[in-house]
């Protein structure tokens, strides 16, 4: 979606990679359209919509369903199960915090001490860290079978 009218070309050339183009500072709720038009113009897109929604005041981003990643063994190589899981996730560290300039109250982890841990979940765009939230939940399915195995074994000695 684009706020002023633009031609297929200025569309384009706004959409690399993965990037968005968004370029507005009010607290309107913008739906996206997506279009496979090569010529012409987009105008303004502002429909009712649940499905997908983006607030560029406050940066967030709604989807009505799921959100999934690729995940298919085949695009897989070097497989290994995560080592260590249980003091990483004792050594992470869940936070409250207040964005800087909002009033929105948030939870969530700091990107520089996750990545003093785990790395691999910590990217780095145009000096912005971000955690990949979702990829987190290896390291915790991990950690939670460490830990049962450590009660699992107590349990064995109190028998």
């Amino acid at each position: 979606f684009f706020f002023k009218q633009k031609t297929a070309y200025e569309i384009a050339s706004c959409l690399v990679g993965s990037e968005m183009c968004i370029r507005d500072s009010t607290n309107a709720t913008r739906y996206l359209t997506f279009t496979s038009a090569t010529t012409g113009s987009i105008s303004t897109a502002n429909v009712s919509s649940t499905k997908l929604s983006f607030n560029p005041s406050t940066g967030d981003f709604t989807a009505g369903g799921n959100i999934t990643a690729n995940s298919d063994a085949r695009i897989k190589t070097n497989v290994q199960t995560i080592s260590g899981a249980l003091q990483k996730v004792i050594d992470m560290r869940g936070v409250y915090f207040d964005r800087i300039g909002t009033n929105i109250k948030n939870v969530g982890v700091i990107a520089q001490e996750i990545e003093a841990i785990v790395p691999e979940l910590v990217v780095e765009s145009d000096g912005m860290k971000s955690v990949a939230y979702g990829n987190i939940v290896a390291v915790l399915i991990e950690a939670i079978k460490e830990q049962n195995k450590r009660i699992e074994d107590l349990e064995k000695r109190l028998a």
